[in-house]
């Protein structure tokens, strides 16, 4: 709490020219936090309709699905090639393991069902961050499947769910822009551990934040 007295009457002098300085950087970081806050929310609620998310571990899991034209399969192949691989990203070294691991299940694994044939696995870059970038083409409904897998990370503050998930949708927008090919709306899909995600955010966001209270949940977008 700030002493009245410490506070000089004339309103001038070092001390409140220091106070003066203190509450405007304040103002000024709390405006650059609420505006960036919303530039996630904004982008959430853009895309909840067509997105679904999986959880495993540490590990987050940003799924889309598209219809599976020639067109798309190759730009989707040349926008993830264009980007750095994630050995690049300043958290390799820390979390390497993990990150070799993931991209080894990918690999073997198929995602999304007996008829579903794998077209794409690769680590990359984007915004410094890790993802995984998968794709599947699910034959006999003629989708393309594109999961990006977000990795944990060891950074000194744990990440904002909110966050993750909309840089993981940025990265979507820019694997596949709609102009290319534009996203299916996704039922939850029949997949054990899926949910929507409007429901991720709802389970994941700490209640006690703000950005949970007004940005990313039910009513949100009234």
């Amino acid at each position: 709490m700030i002493r009245r007295e410490a506070i000089p009457q004339n309103g001038n002098g070092p001390e409140f020219d220091s106070l003066n300085d203190g509450l405007a950087s304040l103002e000024t970081a709390l405006a650059a936090y609420l505006e960036e806050i919303d530039e996630y929310r904004n982008i959430c609620l853009q895309h909840e309709r067509t997105t679904a998310v999986f959880i495993t571990g540490q590990t987050l899991r940003i799924v889309k699905q598209f219809g599976c034209e020639q067109r798309a399969v190759a730009y989707l192949r040349e926008a993830t090639n264009r980007l750095p691989i994630w050995k690049k990203s300043p958290f390799f070294a820390t979390s390497r393991k993990t990150w070799i691991g993931l991209e080894k299940e990918a690999t073997e694994r198929n995602g999304t069902g007996a008829s579903a044939r794998p077209l794409l696995a690769r680590g990359i870059a984007w915004e410094g961050w890790p993802i995984l970038v998968c794709a599947w083409s699910i034959q006999e409904q003629g989708l393309l499947q594109l999961d990006l897998c977000l990795p944990p990370v060891a950074t000194e503050l744990p990440e904002l769910p909110l966050r993750r998930a909309a840089t993981a949708l940025r990265c979507h927008a820019h694997l596949l822009p709609d102009w290319v090919a534009r996203p299916r709306p996704l039922p939850k899909l029949a997949q054990p551990g899926s949910l929507m995600l409007r429901e991720f955010l709802e389970r994941a966001m700490p209640q006690n934040l703000y950005a949970s209270q007004c940005l990313s949940l039910r009513g949100a977008e009234q």
